[in-house]
């Protein structure tokens, strides 16, 4: 008999008590392994309505650390086969999160699959994921980055370079392996930077819309008051990765 893919859901927060219940009732009614949300030290009642929910295992941390931190919390924990993140703002639109993250990764050189992602007006957070885009001049490049049409949000299999961290699927013992995410990237790059480690292990990184959700309060967007953290990992990002990875 087959042995089936072990799915597990983390959910790293902060001060979500008005919304993450809404969250934990759908991904508690989906067949996975484990689901744990990271609480990186809220000061409002998240905890409390967190562990209201008997299947999700809370780690409450008792000092904020940050967005990759946080999530690199869940390296000491049982993360299964596939490992899916999701931000505690999204909400479910279509699709199967978890038979989406199986059937994907029976792909053997599928490391890391990214789930669409739209705003709140129905417009696809699409940031240039089918390249990879020097974070130093991002900004500058992003207005003339152009977002799927809609007749293409039907395709079950994109390519692309990086992804979203705030909603996407990675598997769970390359995870681990690497590290996690790298926690010198405190808030920025710290996507682009995991894809780009997994891809050079020699792994694919796919993107679908087999499953899309809504990402509701996009706090980790640039804002200007984050210009300077920004650009310090844009910096961080150039010196590391001065030339594009060879496909």
């Amino acid at each position: 008999m087959k042995k089936e893919i072990r799915v597990c859901i983390a959910i790293p927060t902060f001060n979500s008590a008005h919304y993450i219940s809404e969250l934990l009732a759908y991904v508690t009614k989906q067949s996975v392994h484990r689901i744990y949300v990271l609480d990186d030290a809220s000061t409002d009642n998240t905890v409390a309505i967190c562990q209201k929910f008997s299947q999700v295992k809370v780690i409450a941390g008792d000092k904020n650390l940050g967005p990759t931190r946080n999530r690199n919390r869940i390296l000491t924990e049982d993360i299964g086969d596939i490992l899916v993140f999701l931000d505690d703002d999204m909400r479910w639109r279509r699709g199967d999160i978890v038979a989406t993250a199986r059937r994907h990764f029976t792909k053997a050189d599928l490391g890391a699959l990214g789930f669409a992602v739209f705003d709140t007006s129905d417009k696809e957070i699409w940031f240039g994921n089918e390249r990879e885009s020097n974070p130093l001049f991002f900004w500058a490049e992003r207005p003339f980055i152009k977002p799927l049409p809609p007749h293409k949000r039907n395709i079950s299999y994109l390519p692309v370079q990086w992804l979203l961290e705030g909603a996407f699927a990675v598997r769970g013992e390359l995870f681990r392996e690497i590290g996690g995410f790298d926690k010198h990237f405190k808030r920025y790059q710290e996507g682009p930077d995991l894809c780009r480690r997994i891809r050079m292990r020699g792994y694919d990184i796919g993107y679908t819309h087999d499953t899309s959700l809504t990402h509701t309060k996009p706090l980790s967007v640039f804002r200007p008051s984050h210009a300077g953290r920004y650009l310090r990992s844009g910096v961080k990002w150039h010196m590391r990765y001065p030339r594009k990875l060879k496909e």
